[in-house]
């Protein structure tokens, strides 16, 4: 360890705290959490959890992993019972500012632990990377939340049905060349039907939330990014079968 890094390690929780409370706030302040008396961290708390998982984690270098398990029971004991008061007064609330605090506190803790991720450099950048996932998903409440509403039990099942060929049955084919001058191959014939399938998916979700024509066209750029064949030959088969486009 360098006499820097636990400066750096500690920058680097204090920054994905403030990141991360930075958009609880705003999305308290949009709620009107604060005025509703349910409001449990923002701007300055999410850092404070953020900075002491840092410091647990330096600390836990000299006396051990039992104080990270002891500084999270501390930390949590007073939301916890904040939670559970609400539950009491049946307020209509989740648990994502709670899960946030928790993501937020583990993160702490992995910016300053060894040994997990190294170099320390790749471990800020995964920190960095994670937090950056989850300011995101966290943003996202309305879009996802509108998106869910637009689903169909059909839209399940065409995503249960691309995943299985693309997760279970790909994995399982032999990559290995025979007949002919070795021109068939199970597994890159698998990862064309995949490629066409996926293309063809992301076209189906895109023209579900945008419309025919913008859903079309940023399939095209997504997909000719991929592979220019797969696009080709998927948006051949969609003109077929709807000439209209």
């Amino acid at each position: 360890m360098t006499q820097y890094e636990p400066f750096l390690s500690l920058g680097v929780a204090l920054g994905i705290g403030l990141l991360i409370g930075m958009q609880r706030e705003q999305s308290a302040m949009a709620e009107g959490a604060r005025e509703e008396g349910y409001f449990i961290g923002g701007i300055r708390t999410y850092p404070l959890f953020a900075l002491a998982g840092g410091i647990a984690a330096l600390l836990a270098k000299k006396l051990g992993l039992w104080i990270i398990g002891f500084t999270f029971g501390a930390l949590m004991a007073p939301i916890l019972i904040a939670y559970m008061q609400d539950v009491g007064k049946e307020r209509d609330r989740g648990i994502t500012s709670e899960l946030a605090f928790v993501i937020v506190f583990l993160l702490g803790i992995l910016s300053g632990i060894d040994g997990v991720i190294d170099p320390p450099g790749t471990r800020y950048l995964v920190v960095a990377a994670i937090a950056v996932a989850v300011t995101t998903l966290l943003s996202l409440k309305q879009p996802l939340h509108s998106l869910v509403e637009k689903i169909t039990m059909g839209d399940v099942y065409a995503t249960l049905k691309f995943l299985i060929l693309a997760v279970i049955v790909l994995p399982l084919l032999p990559n290995e060349s025979f007949g002919p001058y070795k021109a068939l191959n199970p597994f890159h014939i698998g990862l064309m039907i995949v490629l066409l399938a996926g293309i063809g998916f992301i076209g189906y979700l895109l023209i579900r939330m945008l419309g025919t024509g913008r859903g079309l066209a940023l399939t095209g750029f997504i997909g000719g990014l991929i592979s220019s064949t797969a696009v080709t030959l998927s948006f051949s088969g969609r003109a077929r079968r709807d000439p209209r486009l």
